[in-house]
C-alpha cells in the first residue's frame, strides 16, 4: 500500500486557517524520545494523527487524539506528522529526532 504523505506535505502552503484544527510540535528538532503534539482549535472532526518515517512507513497512528498528545520516537531520523480532519489530510509537519 502506497501512501501520499510526501505529496500531501508538499501541497501544504504553510498558511494556517485559524478556524480549523492545526498541529504544533515541541521541541523540534529534538534529541529526546518524547515529543509533545498540541492541537489548536481541537474539535470532534479530528480523525487521527499519523506519524511516518522518512521512507513513508507508518510509525504510529493515534486515533481520536487528545488536544495534547505525547509521542515516543525511539530512533533518530526525520518524521512527518500528518493531521487528518474528517478523514482528510489537513496539515503535515516535519519533525527531526537527533
Amino acid at each position: 500500500m502506497k501512501n501520499n504523505v510526501f505529496s500531501d506535505a508538499n501541497k501544504f502552503s504553510g498558511a494556517i486557517d485559524v478556524e480549523k484544527p492545526h498541529l504544533t510540535i515541541a521541541p523540534n528538532p529534538t534529541n529526546s524520545e518524547i515529543v509533545e503534539i498540541s492541537l489548536t482549535n481541537y474539535n470532534q472532526d479530528v480523525s487521527n494523527i499519523t506519524i511516518f518515517d522518512n521512507n513513508g512507513k507508518i510509525v504510529q497512528k493515534i486515533i481520536n487524539p487528545s488536544p495534547k498528545q505525547e509521542i515516543h520516537l525511539e530512533k533518530s531520523g526525520i518524521y512527518f506528522i500528518q493531521l487528518y480532519v474528517s478523514g482528510q489530510p489537513q496539515q503535515a509537519l516535519k519533525l527531526v529526532r537527533l
